[in-house]
């Protein structure tokens, strides 16, 4: 009796683990068409040469719909997540997910929990004392979004100004609802979104920013831009790679005065994309889906000046050339 009666038991647990279903969210970090990495040049709208040092975020409350309907939250509410990784364990699901239809969560950390402190929780907590640093004394909340960097303010292509954002206000919260498709397989279910990071500081002067002492204003435009701009979006993409070859080669012939050539060979299959701009402003392009070699013939009537060249591809190219025009 007493063997059958523990057989039953490891049946109904049996089938108790394998109606689980474990969540993995892979986030393809983005700065506009370029995969996201740390302490890179980029430029933005504005023609302007950024680069950003930290991206930090919490997501909270996610909620699943899937299988016609059906809505789940994650028994685990609050994650702590970087623009440096891209996949995160989100734990497992208390009932078998076999199609997702929709994920939901909150940009930032709900107002009964913001009420407390990294020391209420245990070690390896996402709100504990390893998040330190996503805690604002000051305010006495969490940091929902942490993004730093250096924007160049004096239009000489090099960053110089810092700006910082740090969100930490309760009604900055932001619910973000991603409609996307994904079915489990042997029971696991890979939920594949991209993060624009451009989006969130896109409508945003990061000049005058940094040289503000007051910036609440614009770190609610920042949360505010997640879903005014939609900072996340569905994607099949499943990982991030970074392709960057020492062999990939960069060579601006300006000899010919009235025709300076840009000569670019990358050790990739994929197509890239070329922005070139000047320290003034004055002069901004962008070609995309470049074959991976070729020449590119400049203005005949090129100003004299400093320019920069700047190479991109989806996988993470990021090779920029600075180089002078003189007449």
């Amino acid at each position: 009796m007493n063997k059958l009666y523990l057989l039953y038991i490891f049946c109904i647990l049996g089938l108790t683990v394998e109606a689980q279903t474990a969540i993995q969210l892979n986030i393809d970090h983005r700065f506009s068409k370029s995969t996201f990495a740390i302490g890179q040049l980029y430029v933005n709208n504005s023609g302007q040469v950024l680069q950003i040092d930290r991206v930090q975020y919490y997501i909270s409350n996610v909620e699943l719909t899937h299988d016609g309907g059906q809505l789940t939250r994650l028994p685990n509410q609050y994650f702590l997540l970087n623009g440096q990784k891209g996949n995160y364990d989100l734990g497992t699901s208390p009932i078998p997910i076999n199609a997702l239809e929709n994920i939901a969560f909150d940009l930032g950390i709900d107002f009964s929990s913001n009420q407390t402190t990294p020391s209420d929780y245990p070690n390896g907590h996402a709100l504990g004392l390893q998040s330190q640093p996503m805690y604002s004394t000051s305010q006495n909340s969490y940091i929902f979004v942490a993004l730093e960097g250096m924007i160049d303010s004096d239009q000489d292509n090099i960053p110089d100004l810092p700006f910082r954002f740090l969100p930490a206000d309760n009604q900055m919260l932001e619910n973000v609802s991603i409609e996307t498709e994904a079915s489990t397989s042997n029971g696991i279910l890979q939920i594949n979104l991209m993060a624009d990071i451009s989006k969130w500081i896109g409508e945003i002067d990061l000049v005058t920013m940094g040289q503000a002492s007051n910036t609440t204003l614009e770190e609610m435009t920042l949360m505010e831009n997640t879903n005014d701009f939609t900072v996340f979006s569905s994607t099949s993409t499943t990982s991030v790679t970074t392709l960057v070859s020492p062999k990939n080669h960069i060579h601006v012939d300006t000899r010919l005065h009235h025709t300076p050539t840009i000569h670019y060979k990358f050790y990739t299959g994929e197509q890239i994309d070329m922005t070139i701009t000047n320290v003034t402003g004055t002069y901004f392009i962008q070609l995309f889906e470049l074959n991976p070699e070729g020449n590119f013939y400049l203005d005949d009537d090129l100003a004299s000046g400093i320019y920069i060249v700047i190479f991109t591809s989806p996988k993470g190219i990021r090779q920029a050339k600075r180089f002078i025009v003189s007449k």
